[in-house]
């Protein structure tokens, strides 16, 4: 039931009311919490307040919440509360009410093999945490992977119309966009000393060589690698931005919001994540079939990158380029040993290659207990053969299809893929170098094919 013939039925009275109620609740249950909370602050009411607003809009319209949802990602520890996590409730519990109230159903069919994939998955994760060496641990990120999950059904039933996918892809862009803006701001006003406080708040990260010593910026998100995935992923949806609209101002807009984004992702000091710019470029100039307008926007990216790491300050240039190239680099020395024992590991003991050591268990077992630092290693090492195997599924079947996707008749459609496959393939390209398995982004790939199928059933077949 959509939201105008929601509104206009006979159960509109009784929903206004129901509504009505539960809005009177929560606002009461909310100033009975800021009494009974030792540590009052006006910033707990403030977010009380907010999050009790947000039901109501979602409840009625929520494309609008999920359009939220995604523009938050790239500044989700931006204030004491994560505003991710609070939105996330939010939406969970409007989401819910209103199917409850309305008696809509759950619009997910488990046709499509990424949807059984996605519950082979969570049955995998579900046997690993049985399993697991450390089950407090494990629960933790659990209840994390259960979110993920419920982040895909809502995609699937809330995305319903080419307004919304539209929607969805200038929200990716433009909040990547605006999150590189700060990034660039915290890079340069850190470096006076105004805003020390976020190298305390884990905003930034240190990082020292041979050539000097400076910072990683890692915008809002807490952690660098993140954030030049987000970057990325945003960068290919402003090209698809540029591609959509005709509108000189706003092309304009995008252009800057390019080069600040490409800037951004240079300061993460990310080698994955200039390696993944550049492979999603090449894949979107291919795409698109080398035109001028395409073109002209790869060439701007690729002169700015090239400028950026040359004329940056050394320690820039010595992280991107000399430890890559020319000198010994402690950080790729330490991910191969811990490739290497984790492969013995599994020989020594075959259990675990079945099961899995756990969630989030993968730094107990590992060499000097460090972290993964790849997406599908710590999914073979925590949920073993099962969960890795549907991951891989998933994954091919999701990149696969994306690429079909490029073919398809209806043009719109047809350039949301051709912004998706090169952002699928720079978030697995930092897969290989980081742990991004829990990074929004990824989980939007592995439902959109789902989405553009119940958008365009008619016409979907590739030309």
């Amino acid at each position: 039931m959509r939201t105008r013939e929601f509104l206009t039925s006979d159960y509109k009275r009784t929903v206004n009311l129901k509504v009505a109620a539960l809005f009177a609740i929560l606002l009461l249950v909310a100033f009975g919490m800021s009494i009974l909370i030792a540590d009052f602050s006006t910033l707990r009411v403030f977010a009380a307040i907010i999050g009790i607003i947000l039901f109501v809009v979602i409840f009625f319209n929520p494309q609008a919440g999920l359009m939220l949802l995604f523009f938050v990602i790239p500044f989700e520890e931006m204030v004491q509360y994560p505003v991710y996590k609070i939105i996330s409730l939010v939406f969970l519990i409007s989401w819910l009410a209103r199917k409850a109230i309305t008696k809509e159903g759950i619009r997910v069919s488990f046709r499509f093999p990424q949807e059984r994939y996605l519950i082979g998955l969570f049955f995998a994760s579900t046997i690993s945490l049985a399993f697991s060496i450390d089950k407090a641990s494990s629960l933790l990120v659990f209840q994390r992977f259960v979110l993920l999950i419920a982040f895909c059904v809502f995609l699937m039933d809330t995305v319903q119309s080419p307004r919304d996918l539209r929607n969805l892809g200038w929200v990716i862009g433009i909040s990547g966009g605006l999150a590189s803006l700060a990034g660039l701001m915290q890079y340069y006003i850190f470096k006076t000393g105004i805003l020390a406080a976020s190298k305390s708040a884990g905003l930034v990260e240190g990082f020292k060589s041979t050539e000097g010593e400076g910072i990683r910026v890692a915008g809002f998100t807490g952690n660098p690698n993140y954030f030049a995935t987000y970057l990325i992923v945003s960068i290919c949806f402003l090209l698809y931005c540029f591609s959509m609209t005709r509108n000189l101002i706003l092309r304009i807009l995008i252009i800057v919001l390019i080069v600040c984004s490409t800037f951004s992702v240079v300061l993460t000091l990310s080698r994955g994540g200039v390696l993944a710019l550049g492979v999603a470029m090449i894949i979107y100039a291919k795409l698109k079939g080398f035109k001028f307008t395409t073109i002209l926007s790869l060439l701007m990216i690729c002169l700015a990158l090239f400028f950026i790491i040359r004329f940056a300050p050394t320690f820039v240039y010595d992280r991107l380029v000399n430890l890559t190239f020319h000198q010994k680099d402690e950080s790729s020395e330490n991910r191969a040993e811990i490739i290497k024992s984790s492969f013995s590991m599994l020989l020594e003991h075959p259990d675990i290659l079945i099961t899995g050591v756990g969630l989030n268990n993968f730094s107990k077992v590992a060499w000097m207990n460090r972290d993964a630092h790849n997406m599908f290693l710590q999914l073979l090492i925590e949920t073993g053969l099962i969960g890795f195997t549907f991951f891989l599924l998933l994954v091919y079947r999701s990149y696969r299809d994306i690429w079909r996707g490029t073919r398809l008749k209806q043009a719109e459609l047809q350039l949301f893929c051709m912004a998706a496959l090169p952002a699928f393939t720079a978030v697995l390209i930092q897969g290989l170098f980081n742990t991004a398995t829990y990074v929004k982004y990824l989980w939007l790939f592995f439902v959109l094919v789902v989405i553009l199928h119940n958008i365009g059933k008619k016409g979907y077949a590739p030309t």
